[in-house]
C-alpha cells in the first residue's frame, strides 16, 4: 500500500474544515418579504377605524416583531451537516484532553512500541520520518521481494532513499543486519538510508558499517535515538499515530 506525503492533503478530523452554512435568504427576498410587510401595514392602517389606530398600529407591530424574531431563529438554525461538524468537534476536544492527560503522566518510553506490530511499527516510522522533514512521497515494501527494506521514498533533495526497520526487545542488532543493509544500497541505488531499532546497535555492526555512516550514507538510529526523536516531534506526528501511541502507553500502564 502506497503511503503519499500527507503535506498538502487532507486534513485531520479535528482539522476539519467548517461546512459552509447554505445560504437560506438572498437580498431580492428579503426586500420582497420588507415590501410585503410594509403593504400590509399601509393596507391595514387605512381600515382601522381612528378610534382604535393607536392600539392596531401597537398590535401590527407586535406582530411584525413576532414575524421578524421567528424568522431569525428559524435562519439562525444549523443545518444536520453543521450540527455533525460541532459534535466531531466536541469528541475530538475531549480526546486531545485525555491524550494531554496521558502524556502528562509520562514521555513515551520504548516499552510503548513494544504495543505496535511489526507492520505497524513500519507505518510509524515512515511516519515519524516524514514528520522530521527527512522522508517523503515513501511507501511500504516489507515482504519477500522487499530486497532487505521496508520503506523506499525519497529525501529532502528528491534523492533514492530506503529505510530498514528492525522491531528487536531484548537482544542488539547483530553485524549480518548492517551489512546486509549497505550492501542494499547498492541494489536500490539509493543515495542515502535509515537503519532504525527499538534497541541497541552492537559495536561490530556499527564498525562494520563505520565508512558508510561517516560520510552520511547511512544513519543509525537506535532505541534511545527513536524515544528522543517522538518527544522532538510529537506535535508534527499525524493525529492517528498520536492516538494509537496514547494507546500503547495506556496498555503499558496497565
Amino acid at each position: 500500500m502506497r503511503k503519499q506525503s500527507n503535506r498538502g492533503r487532507g486534513q485531520s478530523r479535528s482539522q476539519r474544515q467548517r461546512p459552509v452554512a447554505k445560504t437560506r435568504s438572498t437580498l431580492g427576498y428579503r426586500l420582497l418579504l420588507i415590501g410585503c410587510l410594509l403593504v400590509a401595514v399601509v393596507w391595514i392602517l387605512m381600515r382601522v377605524p381612528p378610534g382604535f389606530l393607536i392600539g392596531g398600529s401597537i398590535a401590527v407591530l407586535v406582530v411584525i416583531l413576532l414575524c421578524i424574531i421567528i424568522w431569525v431563529v428559524l435562519r439562525s438554525r444549523p443545518t444536520l451537516e453543521e450540527m455533525r461538524w460541532h459534535q466531531e468537534q466536541r469528541m475530538a476536544v475531549v480526546q486531545m484532553q485525555e491524550t494531554a492527560q496521558t502524556i502528562g503522566v509520562r514521555p513515551v518510553e520504548l516499552s510503548d512500541l513494544a504495543q505496535l506490530t511489526n507492520k505497524e511499527f513500519e507505518y510509524f516510522t515512515g511516519a515519524l520520518l516524514e514528520a522530521m522533514g527527512v522522508l517523503f512521497e515513501w511507501e511500504c515494501v516489507g515482504g519477500a521481494s522487499d530486497r532487505g527494506i521496508d520503506l523506499r521514498g525519497k529525501n529532502q533533495y528528491g534523492q533514492p532513499l530506503i529505510v530498514q526497520c528492525k522491531q528487536f526487545f531484548g537482544y542488539n542488532v547483530a553485524p549480518k543486519f548492517t551489512r546486509e543493509f549497505g550492501g542494499t544500497m547498492g541494489l536500490h541505488r539509493a543515495n542515502e538510508g535509515w537503519f532504525v531499532t527499538t534497541t541497541l546497535f552492537s559495536a561490530q555492526a556499527r564498525a562494520d558499517v563505520q565508512h558508510l555512516t561517516l560520510r552520511g550514507y547511512i544513519k543509525l538510529v537506535d532505541g534511545n535515538t527513536l524515544v528522543d526523536f517522538i518527544h522532538d516531534h510529537w506535535n508534527a506526528l499525524p493525529e492517528q499515530w498520536q492516538w494509537r501511541l496514547t494507546e500503547c502507553m495506556l496498555k503499558s500502564n496497565q
